[in-house]
């Protein structure tokens, strides 16, 4: 066998120890999940009460996703990336009007939308849709979905993944933004709001616009609540446009972490053997010209 074919062959089977490797010295967002710590939201040490300009909406659009129809691009609900194959999204949006569960082939993610009629910087197709497990449609609570990418995202400066929040403030903590798509003009926008009390939806948080002149309504399900660039919420139940009190209810996302760690963990695990597998194909191939 000659020098350089030995080679090949070495570098072929060395090519698996390299991927693990990587992802050794490289974390995944399953590791950063499993370390966030549970604690009380009436520590301040993070959460402060002062107050806080606008936001800037083009600061939140790297981890926001819109998912659409696949055969005719039509807008669905908003997401957020949550890890390099995730976005976490609302539960009821993975329905059919009629009822049924949609599949995977059916929805894109696309990213890089600052008008939702134009096109999409990066649009990905869909592997798997995982709902959470005590999702029941008749009732509310754990609206949650974790839609799964059949590639990674592709990381820059248009894309970045949210990190979980260690906990949720209470009430009256104003650092909190809603990202989304106006309704009527279809751009995307970032409002800043104020948590507040909403003793008739246990397990869930409840915001209001912070400034006379903003609006919430811009929101469609699925998008994200974040407060001090963490993600806290999944937008479930929409405000209603002439409501002046416009509470905005969010399933809170502190209570599915367990549930969000095994998805992280498993969609980077699926990711890692696809690459083994294609180094092993690659090896059989050489072996067969030799």
């Amino acid at each position: 066998m000659r020098a350089s074919t030995i080679v090949v062959v070495m570098l072929l089977l060395l090519g698996p120890v390299q991927i693990c490797q990587t992802e050794t010295e490289h974390p995944s967002t399953s590791q950063d999940l499993n370390t966030v710590e549970t604690r009380s939201s009436a520590t301040t040490d993070t959460f402060t009460t002062t107050e806080a300009a606008p936001q800037d909406s083009s600061d939140y659009s790297l981890f926001q996703v819109s998912l659409h129809y696949s055969y005719n691009d039509v807008f669905i609900c908003g997401g957020a990336i949550i890890s390099s194959r995730i976005v976490l999204t609302a539960a009821h949006c993975m329905f059919y009007r009629w009822g049924g569960l949609m599949p995977p082939i059916i929805i894109i993610v696309s990213t890089g939308r600052q008008q939702l009629n134009e096109t999409a910087l990066q649009s990905y197709t869909v592997a798997n849709i995982t709902l959470h497990p005590l999702y029941n449609k008749t009732t509310t609570g754990n609206d949650l979905a974790i839609v799964e990418i059949e590639d990674t995202f592709e990381t820059g400066s248009l894309t970045s993944q949210l990190d979980v929040g260690k906990y949720v403030p209470e009430a009256g903590y104003n650092h909190c933004v809603v990202t989304g798509w106006n309704q009527f003009t279809l751009e995307f926008q970032a409002v800043d709001v104020v948590l507040v009390d909403c003793p008739n939806y246990p397990g869930h948080i409840c915001t209001n616009k912070k400034y006379e002149d903003g609006s919430i309504c811009i929101s469609e399900a699925g998008n994200p609540l974040v407060c001090d660039d963490k993600l806290i919420g999944i937008l479930s139940v929409e405000p209603v446009c002439d409501d002046p009190v416009q509470l905005t209810i969010f399933e809170n996302v502190r209570n599915s972490i367990s549930w969000l760690n095994e998805n992280v963990e498993a969609a980077s695990g699926a990711l890692l053997g696809k690459g083994v597998y294609l180094y092993n194909v690659c090896l059989v191939f050489v072996i067969c010209l030799l």
